[in-house]
């Protein structure tokens, strides 16, 4: 709570008064889209309206702010929304969202916090469809956004529209527009609902159906309106789920057709194509692989990936439970670029060399040999990945039985961005890197810094206190050690899945490969 308050008071400090309340009127909702794994929205679905909420907003033309409370939760949230410092928001397109107090210059803002839950670092992006001011009082607002905490793929997105003038329609749909976050050929979107309000008559609403060129790509995954006739004061919801078939955007509409009437909520998506998968082979003795092979796509597993001209990572999560990373850099002053790297050995311990490293399910090499082929890659302007595939071959413990295979994200993708994308999206968050490798230097200056010597082989105890597990196998694993006994315990708070203990503690330097045993939380008592 205190975080929460302090960010709000930075955020009135930065927009240069403290915000002018503004109150909602019976058109007005905010509409929170949460999919599995985001911290803030707990992958739960909010609608937040006039009757059953309050809704306020206030700021400065470079710095506003809407607080609801109640609605499908009883809860409260914040939602801040900056243009670039010293610029006024205006109707357009936002992209790379920065944590709103804390963006640095020429870049947007965005914090939505609330329920005891915040972000230490964000990244998002956002469109102004309207906004009005009268004097120095905010009057209307109309927003469509999307938030990543803390680096995530998972996000927390949806709509605000507060102010805008009311229509002769009895009823209120929230949201007008669903957009969800950029999406995969294949890959299902979280299913988020379109909320019919009957406001000032009974509603009767016929049928529902999905039209227009990208209907395909949507399903219906629950309708409660079809057929009924809604009292006044009383919604029904009917929701969807992106599914895209092809890459590109995707536009639709959500029709619910009455006697005589006609309403619709606009469907827009967006699909990555290319080809996305892993594929590794184990060879009897193999420790890595275990022996077995190993194959994974979006339809049995998260797959991400990331980095830039001198890393390359990648991340699987399966469905069955298992879980790889994997680590490729060129050797020192070099790039990664189409072509064979050979005499590799284990990153980030990999001195001047090539570097590589392919774990998962606990297991690791302490010494590796190895070689690994970039097979494509391309990049964003900003220079980090855009689409991968690299082909390796990895020896464990100077072994003759190998792990062998192939990692491809988004390989061959050349898919045009959507609108409200302006231009290449944040990439997809990677496992978290060790440091990089310093950047290559700049013609015309000199030469950059050599790269620092690698760290003593030690196990370094990292903090992992208060860390999802996920995250605190894979510092554990960076810092060489190794992951002990994991415990489930409950707690007063709800800390399911995150670290609540661990011995020893953080800080000490042991022997490589030293056993740090975990308490987790299982949730509430």
């Amino acid at each position: 709570m205190g975080r929460v308050i302090i960010a709000t008071l930075a955020a009135a400090l930065l927009a240069g008064v403290l915000p002018a309340k503004s109150a909602a009127s019976g058109s007005d909702y905010a509409v929170m889209f949460s999919d599995p794994g985001d911290w803030i929205g707990g992958g739960s679905q909010r609608v937040f309206r006039t009757g059953d909420s309050s809704i306020t907003m206030g700021g400065s033309p470079e710095y506003v702010t809407v607080s609801v409370s109640g609605g499908t939760f009883g809860d409260s949230y914040s939602m801040d929304f900056a243009a670039p410092p010293g610029a006024a928001l205006a109707p357009g397109y936002y992209t790379h969202a920065q944590r709103a107090p804390f963006r640095e210059a020429g870049r947007p803002g965005i914090d939505i916090s609330g329920s005891g839950r915040g972000c230490n670092e964000i990244s998002g992006l956002f469109q102004v469809k309207d906004i009005a001011f009268t004097g120095s009082t905010l009057t209307r607002l109309w927003i469509i956004y999307e938030q990543h905490c803390e680096g995530g793929t998972s996000a927390l997105f949806g709509e605000v529209r507060v102010g805008e003038p009311p229509t002769s329609d009895p009823a209120l749909l929230a949201p007008m527009t669903m957009r969800w976050p950029a999406s995969d050929v294949a890959r299902a979107s979280t299913a988020i609902p379109a909320t019919l309000v009957a406001v000032d008559a009974p509603v009767t609403i016929s049928s529902v159906a999905i039209l227009g060129p990208g209907a395909a790509d949507y399903v219906v995954r629950s309708d409660d309106c079809s057929g009924h006739t809604v009292a006044v004061g009383g919604s029904c919801q009917v929701w969807v789920r992106f599914v895209p078939g092809t890459a590109g955007t995707r536009y639709a509409a959500l029709q619910f057709t009455g006697p005589g009437t006609e309403r619709d909520v606009e469907l827009q998506g967006f699909a990555f194509g290319g080809t996305t998968r892993v594929d590794m082979t184990s060879d009897p003795g193999d420790y890595i692989g275990g022996g077995v092979p190993w194959h994974y796509t979006f339809a049995n597993g998260a797959i991400s990936a990331g980095g830039g001209r001198q890393y390359a990572g990648f991340a699987i999560n399966g469905s069955d439970g298992s879980w790889w990373y994997a680590d490729f850099v060129p050797a020192a002053g070099d790039i990664l670029a189409p072509g064979t790297y050979l005499n590799a050995t284990r990153y980030p311990f990999n001195g001047n060399g090539p570097g590589m490293d392919i774990s998962g399910n606990g297991r690791g090499c302490n010494t590796l040999t190895g070689q690994f082929t970039v097979n494509s890659i391309t990049f964003w302007p900003d220079t980090t990945i855009r689409t991968v595939s690299i082909t390796f071959e990895q020896h464990c413990e100077g072994a003759t039985p190998a792990l062998r295979g192939t990692f491809q994200f988004r390989a061959g993708d050349t898919t045009e961005l959507p609108p409200w994308m302006g231009g290449p999206p944040p990439p997809p968050p990677p496992p978290p890197p060790p440091p990089p490798p310093p950047p290559p230097p700049a013609p015309p200056p000199p030469p950059g810094p050599p790269p620092p010597p690698p760290p003593a082989t030690k196990c370094r105890v990292p903090k992992v206190v208060g860390k999802r597990l996920a995250r605190a196998r894979r510092l554990l694993v960076r810092a060489h050690c190794r992951v002990g006994q994991v415990h489930r315990a409950r707690s007063r708070a709800s800390r399911k899945g995150i670290v609540l203990a661990q011995r020893p503690r953080a800080g000490r330097r042991l022997r490589a490969g030293t056993r740090v045993n975990l308490v987790v939380g299982r949730g509430r008592r």
